[in-house]
């Protein structure tokens, strides 16, 4: 069985390092149209001919009927986000591993998976530093796993991502797989869907840390590899970031003994994803096929499989007492009602922007605000704010305070703080093809326990929405044009633009 190691805790140059870079770059030399090439492998995530950084003139394209087939075939926003991946990283691990041996190097070899979410290691937020090396070890051949598409810091060996946008306490918290489409929770994994490149809100892991990594390290100005979907698989790091994912759901799963995967034949049955395996043979997989790691056909598990929360979360602890007293415990995947809706779009170009929404019916927690009569017994209401067809083209990260004083640094109040937006692949969700709806993106945050902690400074009939951006153009990587002035700066942004915020509430 293979053990996918924490890259961390390798040496910088560990042979499962070296081994890895060397085989991407004899991946590299491959034709577009080889399954087993690099940037065949990243066009299985997503594919766009007029953004491949890459294209030549020579290039030999697999056949229009295969491209439909093999390429674009990333679920986000979707139950399959998963087991989707599962399968696109056992897939490339052995087709890695099969390059390695080719070139001389041990059989085996294992994906490593980057735990930036780990408090206890100071350097987590920062790439690891044989991805930022420019040579290998022997000083003079080119590193396969540096790109210049990063952000600035990256390269550097400066931090990249804020603590927020690593943070998995919501997600391991939640308590159901599945959400809804629309308004309320959209689950640990997603919510129910058909097969689905784009589009609609991601699930919780999806959202944080997925998205906030790939937009950490990509950047924004211009957008590096990882903040596109057409070429997130073109940086190495995408695979580490990967593999760090899906061991969050073995971890979810391991969390608290009603952590379950789908039982519908939807999720378990269909559809049947198709990818090449490392002889090339084209094989078809469900999502029942890859719901444990340790069997057939990956056989593989994680150096760290255990739950990095001390205390368990409280919505599992009211999950739990709710299983012990025999009520519903999936009651969050009731209809949501929609309390509150912004009239006019929001526009976001480059400073803070603060939209106030009236609240229609007002909104009450197990903590009554503002003096009102207590709850009634029985399983709190969730609330959940919802950024609706969010349309831009360059994916600048923001968070998002609710009801921050006026004139208040929003550094100054985590306390408000409800979440982050990372805009992953905002310009393909903004755009119309065929894989795409041009919706733009859906973002639904659990503000929940931020209410209740708010306490008598909610005001349950009107919400202030902040939003503030995480990188402007001031902070651009070397050779992109920066902004002189704050005032050109917010002028000089590219808008993105939201067309509703809204606020949900679950019974």
């Amino acid at each position: 069985m293979r053990i996918r190691p924490d890259v961390w805790k390798l040496d910088p140059w560990d042979p499962t390092i070296e081994w890895y870079a060397r085989a991407i770059a004899e991946m590299r030399t491959r034709s577009l149209d080889d399954p087993s090439g690099w940037r065949f492998q990243a066009a299985i995530h997503a594919y766009n001919r007029s953004g491949d950084p890459y294209a030549a003139p020579g290039d030999t394209l697999p056949s229009s009927g295969d491209q439909q087939r093999f390429w674009n075939q990333c679920q986000h926003s979707s139950w399959y986000f998963l087991p989707w991946h599962r399968m696109y990283l056992g897939h490339f691990e052995a087709i890695v591993a099969q390059t390695v041996e080719q070139l001389g190097g041990p059989s085996g070899w294992s994906l490593p998976y980057w735990n930036y979410s780990d408090d206890s290691n100071p350097d987590a937020r920062r790439i690891p530093p044989a991805f930022r090396e420019p040579t290998l070890p022997d000083g003079t051949t080119p590193n396969p796993l540096r790109v210049s598409q990063r952000v600035a810091a990256a390269n550097s060996g400066g931090i990249v991502a804020d603590p927020a946008e690593v943070d998995i306490v919501d997600a391991l918290d939640e308590t159901v797989f599945v959400g809804t489409a629309f308004g309320g929770t959209t689950g640990f994994g997603g919510p129910q869907t058909a097969f689905n490149h784009g589009g609609g809100p991601p699930g919780k892991l999806e959202m944080t840390p997925h998205g906030d990594v790939h937009v950490a390290v990509g950047g924004s100005f211009p957008p590096g590899f990882m903040s596109r979907f057409n070429t997130a698989g073109l940086d190495p790091l995408f695979w580490l970031h990967h593999a760090n994912i899906d061991r969050m759901w073995s971890v979810w799963l391991a969390r608290a003994p009603g952590n379950a995967n789908p039982s519908e034949n939807a999720w378990k049955q269909s559809p049947t994803f198709e990818f090449h395996d490392a002889a090339g043979q084209v094989v078809g997989m469900t999502s029942e096929e890859v719901v444990d790691s340790t069997s057939s056909p990956f056989f593989y598990r994680y150096e760290d499989e255990s739950d990095p929360l001390a205390t368990p979360a409280p919505s599992a602890a009211v999950a739990a007492a709710a299983a012990a007293a025999g009520e519903e415990v999936e009651m969050t995947q009731e209809p949501a009602e929609m309390v509150a809706a912004s009239d006019e779009k929001t526009r976001l170009r480059g400073r803070a922007v603060t939209t106030r929404v009236a609240v229609e019916s007002p909104i009450r927690t197990r903590r009554a605000p503002r003096g009102a009569a207590a709850a009634a017994p029985g399983p709190p209401q969730r609330i959940h704010l919802n950024l609706e067809n969010i349309r831009g083209t360059h994916p600048v990260p923001h968070r998002v305070y609710i009801d921050l004083p006026e004139g208040a640094d929003p550094d100054d109040h985590p306390e408000r703080l409800a979440g982050t937006v990372s805009m992953f692949g905002l310009a393909e969700a903004s755009g119309e093809d065929q894989e795409h709806p041009g919706s733009g993106l859906q973002y639904a945050l659990d503000i929940t326990r931020l209410v209740e902690a708010l306490g008598e400074e909610w005001d349950p009939e009107e919400l202030r929405v902040t939003l503030v951006p995480k990188q402007r153009p001031a902070e651009a990587p070397p050779g992109a044009e920066a902004a002189a002035a704050p005032a050109a700066e917010a002028a000089e942004h590219p808008t993105i633009e939201i067309g509703r915020i809204s606020v949900y509430r679950t019974p």
